[in-house]
């Protein structure tokens, strides 16, 4: 019974350091920020010389606003709005992102395309 105590106070104790030591790392001046206002970006391929220019090369996702913005290989840039977050985070962690991407968020019949917006990197 002792050793169960003893090795559950060990336990116990490792995991208040670290909850201290993790609290320590945020400078108490700064301001949280919940996950849903980050901006993501995810390269799903690398670019080489031998890319294709239809291949995405960045995408960038704002939660905050549900805008996300794919940018390919040829340096053309389109905008999606109202894109729900479990959409991106599918397309994020899907195997074939490129084919999740243009079947799922990228086709017309699915309705994420904004308009009036830009269509070219600046």
């Amino acid at each position: 019974m002792a050793r169960w105590l003893r090795k559950l106070l060990v336990g116990l104790s490792l995991m208040a350091i670290f909850l201290v030591a993790d609290g320590l790392q945020v400078p108490l001046g700064t301001k949280q920020h919940s996950l849903s206002q980050h901006v993501h970006a995810f390269e799903p391929t690398k670019v080489g010389p031998s890319s294709r220019p239809n291949r995405l090369q960045v995408v960038v996702y704002d939660r905050a606003n549900k805008e996300l913005r794919a940018c390919y290989v040829s340096g053309r840039c389109h905008y999606y709005c109202d894109v729900p977050s479990y959409e991106f985070d599918s397309f994020r962690w899907s195997v074939l992102p490129d084919s999740y991407f243009y079947v799922r968020i990228g086709a017309l019949s699915a309705g994420y395309r904004c308009g009036g917006r830009p269509s070219s990197r600046s």
